[in-house]
């Protein structure tokens, strides 16, 4: 718009300076002593007005009404979205993708989560103690048992074994069947220093490091499998008193060849 109408300005300014003025044409007498050209233009409304574009009341309408709803989407982009709004957008993106028929991939439920410490100054055989003292425990109570620890590396373990239950809580996971799968110690790298000794002489001292890494997942404790194992162990040595393991009880026992006699009986 202001393009439009700077150029029309020119043009007018043009025109004023190009065309001859009224005085310029009528003739002048011989004795009139010579003045200063006067240039004047005159212009009507209706010649002014044409030079201008004309811009009809839909136009400036339909401008405004564009202006407006570039503002409200702005605005809305720029609001924060409420639960309504991304319910609506879900369903959009379902819709969309059933159209496509391109089906959504459905979210894998999580069986496990693993996490591990950073490497720091430790013996890997010392740190391998309290790898042994979590494994098979449930997570609270490896939480328990590192609580109560004298060990120098208790309280880094206790933080890390903290964190990977609420990290698998967040997973979906559940706590009271969290259990320490499994627990493993890996080496770090080993720094070398100089020993220094008498007579000259010096050595090489290594200071090394290492990682503690867990497993946790839904499951039984090696208690609950010891129980287990026990209980079957017992419903076998009963099954085979009744069904016959060698005592001659019940179907399928071997014969006894020595009852109630001093000597063999073939």
């Amino acid at each position: 718009m202001q393009s439009s109408s700077r150029s029309a300005l020119h043009t007018l300014h043009t025109l004023s300076r190009t065309l001859p003025t009224a005085r310029a044409l009528a003739p002048r007498p011989a004795a009139q002593p010579p003045h200063h050209q006067v240039r004047n233009a005159s212009w009507s409304l209706s010649s002014i007005r044409d030079l201008f574009p004309r811009t009809s009341k839909r136009t400036m309408t339909e401008d405004k009404a564009g202006a407006t709803t570039q503002s409200l989407q702005k605005e809305q982009s720029a609001a924060p979205k409420g639960l309504f709004d991304t319910a609506v957008e879900d369903e959009d993106v379902a819709l969309s993708q059933e159209r496509s028929g391109v089906a959504p991939r459905q979210a894998k439920q999580a069986t496990f989560h693993k996490s591990s410490t950073a490497n720091f100054k430790t013996s890997r055989r010392k740190l391998n103690d309290l790898a042994r003292l979590i494994a098979g425990r449930t997570a609270d109570e490896a939480i328990l048992q590192l609580q109560a620890s004298q060990k120098k590396q208790a309280p880094r373990l206790l933080s890390m074994v903290a964190l990977a239950r609420d990290h698998a809580m967040a997973k979906g996971l559940k706590r009271d069947e969290l259990v320490v799968a499994q627990s493993w110690v890996t080496k770090g790298p080993y720094l070398q220093r100089l020993d220094i000794k008498g007579r000259g002489r010096f050595g090489v001292k290594h200071h090394p490091s290492a990682k503690l890494h867990v497993l946790l997942a839904e499951g039984a404790t090696d208690e609950e499998r010891r129980r287990v194992r026990k209980r079957d162990q017992w419903r076998r040595s009963i099954r085979g008193l009744t069904e016959g393991d060698g005592v001659g009880v019940g179907r399928g026992a071997r014969p006894i060849i020595n009852a109630e006699m001093g000597v063999w009986k073939w």
